[in-house]
């Protein structure tokens, strides 16, 4: 519930100040208690805390990339597992997991291959880190350049349309039509996502700049050449 405003005083002339809106979640499971608190869009803080002899401990913070919906601890470890329910599915973290191991993620990279790292930064995307699948992103294009993040991104579309895998056991048995209608269907909703997640991490953008860069660079080249 949110606190009420505080009572007017003459030092403000009357005026009540507004409180602060802060979305937060709250969850426990026996001596555990989760909480998410929101610090800005798609960044929330998960905040753990014990129910000891000496009273309410804290035992650790995490900072996630993500927009929650829900949040649960379920039964797992000695602490359990706090499941957050993000608009991209549901994520699992382990409250033993580190800052540090948080932070590993957000490079991992191979910077050899761009279809590689975009599908990395697309992997985070889908399962609700939008903030660390930005990051990614500007990684890659400032790795790679806009040519070969564009080939990628051509690459990687090509393959989500072409893709037709009905060798599985659920299509046996089923009609030509129905199995072409469900792949269609897949193959909408999965663009539908891609083209978000390009959109999102403010791809063209970042494009756009990384090919002005490019061509100054390029013209910076010439002019020391013909020098």
């Amino acid at each position: 519930a949110m606190c009420p405003p505080p009572s007017t005083h003459s030092g403000n002339h009357g005026f009540r100040e507004e409180p602060e809106v802060v979305e937060a979640f709250m969850t426990a499971l026996g001596h555990t208690v989760i909480a998410a608190v929101q610090l800005q869009k798609h960044q929330y803080v998960l905040v753990a805390a014990q129910f000891t002899e000496k009273g309410l401990e804290f035992s650790g913070r995490q900072r996630m990339e993500a927009e929650v919906l829900a949040l649960a601890v379920l039964p797992g470890g000695t602490t359990g597992q706090i499941a957050v329910l993000t608009p991209h599915g549901l994520l699992d973290c382990p409250q033993q997991q580190s800052d540090m191991a948080i932070e590993e993620k957000d490079d991992m990279l191979s910077f050899t291959d761009p279809v590689e790292d975009l599908r990395s930064a697309y992997s985070l995307y889908t399962t609700g880190q939008e903030g660390r699948a930005s990051r990614a992103a500007t990684q890659a294009v400032s790795h790679h350049g806009a040519r070969e993040i564009l080939a990628a991104i051509e690459r990687i579309t090509r393959e989500m349309l072409d893709e037709a895998d009905v060798s599985g056991p659920k299509w046996h048995g089923i009609s030509e039509e129905i199995v072409t209608r469900h792949l269609l269907f897949e193959k909408a909703r999965d663009l539908q996502q891609w083209v978000a997640f390009l959109g999102e991490v403010s791809m063209w953008t970042r494009l756009g700049g990384a090919q002005q860069l490019q061509r100054q660079q390029q013209q910076q080249q010439q002019q020391q050449q013909q020098s």
